[in-house]
């Protein structure tokens, strides 16, 4: 291993300790009175908008002006909506780059082998591999987030820095994260089902409300 990536590794280590860090401050935290709830570019209850069961349904907090959660039952008017997002950008490119991995997956039997032999076939390890290269750099992340068992950043820790299409001993066990820039937490492997967007999580933040989230993520773009 390169003594920079080592190094890196050391920090990574460092920024997401459980331990009091006074240079990472938690978000502000907004009362639910001041939180929107929209759902395909309407303003719906919160209770409309945690009723949605949709596979399909991508949420997404941390973006816009306000304090809005916003959902997205509709693909592809998520991934228009998001163009024109305040670091968007950011996001669009992780989106687009998990649909052709989960494309590809579909297509090619590879999620039917893994859920039948628990391995992921080498062919895609490969295309996953060159493509996110060919995306975001040798060396380039798009966020650095640590992901818990426990609530309140307790138990065993699981540090990601790309995707990852399962997530092995923490699918299904994730309970509180802690953050910084971009990530997404999927129901099923492979980048599919219900998504929720995490964006500069702050010091730490539990699963319990956020849509059926907690203990039911099992892959992580």
């Amino acid at each position: 291993m390169k003594i920079t990536q080592m190094f890196a590794i050391l920090i990574i280590a460092i920024i997401f300790s459980c331990s009091n860090n006074n240079d990472i401050q938690p978000s502000p935290a907004a009362s639910a009175s001041d939180v929107r709830y929209v759902l395909n570019e309407k303003q719906v209850t919160k209770k409309d908008f945690n009723a949605i069961k949709d596979d399909n349904f991508i949420s997404v907090q941390g973006f816009g002006k306000d304090n809005s959660i916003y959902g997205f039952t509709d693909e592809k008017l998520f991934l228009a909506w998001l163009k024109d997002q305040d670091g968007g950008e950011e996001l669009l490119v992780k989106f687009s780059l998990a649909i052709e991995l989960r494309d590809y997956a579909i297509k090619n039997g590879i999620i039917e082998e893994f859920e039948r032999t628990g391995k992921i076939r080498k062919d895609y390890e490969v295309f996953a591999k060159t493509r996110q290269e060919e995306v975001f750099g040798r060396t380039k992340t798009v966020g650095i987030f640590s992901y818990y068992k426990g609530r309140s950043c307790d138990g065993d820790v699981m540090t990601v820095a790309g995707p990852r299409p399962t997530l092995g001993g923490f699918n299904d066990k994730i309970s509180s994260w802690k953050g910084i820039g971009v990530q997404t937490l999927c129901s099923k492997t492979f980048f599919r089902g219900h998504k929720h967007t995490l964006r500069n999580a702050g010091e730490h933040a539990d699963c319990t409300d956020l849509f059926d989230f907690e203990d039911n993520a099992r892959s992580i773009l």
